[in-house]
């Protein structure tokens, strides 16, 4: 039977209410932005740009809002195309609204909705989501089980301080004995930056973890 492992993530989560903290600001240095409310803008022509790896296993990703939307189960997605080193290039899909952002990708013909983030949760706050609208990929039971590790903290990436950042920290899970006992096949942690987008993420599939940090970006 052939396994699905995404390679992004995304939440339907419960609405809470959003904790006050504040962020240590000792040293900040502003970043190049103007903040929004928003942890993930979706406007046409924004740009973020991502390194992983070092020395001649460097791999970098550009990612280009192009103005497009799709509808993906009910749900208006943004187009982002992918540039990556040694790759082709492809499209993916974003999701923001409402306090809720997710990204979806086709495998095998499926369309998987990954829900990442619920800008109003507290710490430690934990969800469930589907990964599909049944739940099945490709008859097999599929979920995204996520917590909020940190709100409102400030993050060093390459140099540049960021504030208002919440880390969260997904795994996902199938259950391919059809037990109810799902099992972990890998696991994301984010870091988004209010007004800004993905900052760092670090994901684990087979026991190797990758890096990706964002270098530079432009928000239009």
């Amino acid at each position: 039977m052939r396994r699905f492992l995404p390679l992004v993530v995304v939440l339907l989560v419960f609405i809470n209410g959003c904790k006050k903290d504040t962020p240590d600001l000792n040293g900040y240095k502003p970043a190049d932005h103007t903040y929004d409310n928003s942890y993930m803008p979706l406007s046409k022509g924004s740009t973020w740009n991502y390194t992983s790896g070092s020395g001649e296993q460097m791999v970098k990703t550009s990612l280009t809002l192009t103005g497009d939307s799709t509808t993906i189960n009910n749900r208006t997605y943004k187009l982002m195309l992918n540039k990556t080193t040694g790759a082709p290039d492809k499209t993916q899909y974003y999701y923001n609204a409402q306090h809720l952002y997710s990204v979806s990708e086709n495998a095998g013909g499926v369309s998987l909705e990954y829900f990442c983030l619920n800008d109003q949760l507290f710490t430690g706050n934990t969800w469930n989501a589907k990964l599909t609208p049944t739940g099945l990929v490709n008859g097999v039971p599929g979920r995204i089980s996520g917590q909020v590790v940190e709100r409102n903290v400030t993050k060093i990436v390459l140099g540049k301080t960021y504030i208002y950042v919440i880390h969260t920290r997904l795994s996902v899970q199938y259950d391919y004995s059809h037990t109810g006992e799902y099992k972990e096949y890998g696991s994301y942690d984010y870091y988004f930056a209010k007004g800004v987008g993905i900052i760092q993420s670090n994901v684990t599939l087979g026991g190797i973890t990758k890096t990706s940090m964002l270098t530079d970006y432009t928000i239009q």
